[in-house]
């Protein structure tokens, strides 16, 4: 009998009236996982609550619709369904909230999620900062105590597992392990050396979800600010979320600004054909694996120092870093189309190495299987 693999997944993860897996860096992670864990010999699904009851294979992984009114009850039937201490329910993200004390349980935990300015208090209550600050070590008492969910944790960056070791002490019954995120393929080494010959830094790209906590307001208004300053760049949204409709407004009349999307798959091939990749989160990332296909696609890095974010860049050596403000930013992004070439190649070369050397998918693969087998 097959040993199973059953990945409990955000509500987000696939849309099945459009038949297509939802756009995100989460998304992309689960569906990879699960392609692991098929490669592993395991019979592999995905099991994502939804109203009605559904069913979808794609490249052999079945993903299921099941519904049912809450996780925990979704965790529990999938507990069900083991019959092996070689079988495995992995939650996808701790954010689901899911408890288990069943050691063949593993959640995962994608970075920091409360770290931006933005809160759910009433408009009144936002004006004083007593309440502010009591808000924020509510939600850091939630977000430690997620921790103890399960006995087995993986977190996709350093940055969550010293912030919980200053919080608390982790016990010893609980194995918690770091997997930083990875890049799925890169391009070879030979068109990275034609991409560098070009020497060109005219083609801007920012590839992320369309929301305020991934910087895509402030990027938006140093975007302007950059058309204003060089006439010879062009710059590319490429995603989609809530926030499209605002970028479409604020750019309508700039032939220079286009809005795209891609399939994440296509990833490090679309990333390829531009020079400088901007990924200015404000709040709530890990390891982004936005940056590191970036990187791997020999795209010269901008970001800032939030998250795990600060786990992959070395400001100055294989990127910029900045704070996460739009002067900050505006600083940058001049900074990298004005400084000397010798320097912006040396850096676009340290981004391509780094991602390909430190945080490979062979490298992922290796960590996720000795997870998987408790090795």
């Amino acid at each position: 009998m097959n040993k199973k693999l059953i990945i409990l997944a955000d509500c987000s993860f696939f849309n099945f009236q459009q038949q297509i897996q939802n756009v995100g860096g989460l998304q992309t992670y689960t569906f990879d996982l699960a392609t692991w864990g098929a490669e592993l010999g395991y019979n592999v699904e995905v099991w994502q609550r939804r109203t009605e009851a559904g069913n979808i294979v794609i490249k052999n992984i079945k993903i299921i619709g099941l519904p049912i009114s809450s996780n925990q009850k979704l965790y529990k039937l999938a507990i069900s369904k083991l019959s092996s201490t070689e079988d495995r329910v992995v939650i996808s993200t701790d954010q689901m909230d899911i408890k288990s004390k069943d050691s063949r349980v593993i959640q995962i935990q994608h970075g920091i999620a409360f770290d931006g300015n933005f809160s759910k208090l009433p408009f009144f209550l936002k004006k004083i900062d007593f309440c502010c600050r009591v808000e924020r070590l509510l939600r850091a008492w939630v977000n430690t105590s997620r921790l103890g969910h399960a006995l087995n944790t993986v977190c996709v960056d350093y940055n969550y597992f010293n912030w919980v070791r200053t919080m608390t002490n982790i016990p010893d019954n609980m194995n918690v392990r770091v997997i930083p995120n990875y890049s799925s393929i890169a391009i070879t080494k030979e068109e990275f050396e034609k991409k560098q010959n070009l020497n060109s830094r005219k083609r801007i790209i920012f590839a992320r979800r369309f929301v305020e906590a991934r910087g895509t307001k402030i990027f938006a208004e140093v975007a302007k600010q950059l058309l204003l300053e060089f006439s010879d760049i062009e710059i590319v949204f490429a995603g989609d979320g809530p926030l499209k409709k605002y970028l479409i407004d604020e750019f309508k009349d700039e032939e220079r600004v286009k809005l795209d999307c891609f399939h994440a798959k296509d990833s490090v091939s679309f990333h390829s054909d531009f020079d400088i990749a901007v990924v200015p989160t404000i709040a709530s990332e890990g390891t982004s694996l936005s940056l590191l296909e970036a990187m791997s696609a020999g795209c010269f890095p901008i970001t800032t120092h939030v998250g795990g974010l600060a786990n992959i860049i070395i400001d100055g050596c294989n990127g910029l870093m900045c704070y996460p403000d739009e002067a900050s930013l505006l600083e940058a992004c001049r900074k990298a189309l004005t400084c000397p070439i010798e320097d912006f190649s040396s850096i676009q070369r340290n981004a391509y190495e780094s991602s390909t050397r430190g945080f490979s998918l062979k490298i992922w693969h290796e960590r996720w299987r000795k997870v998987l087998t408790f090795d």
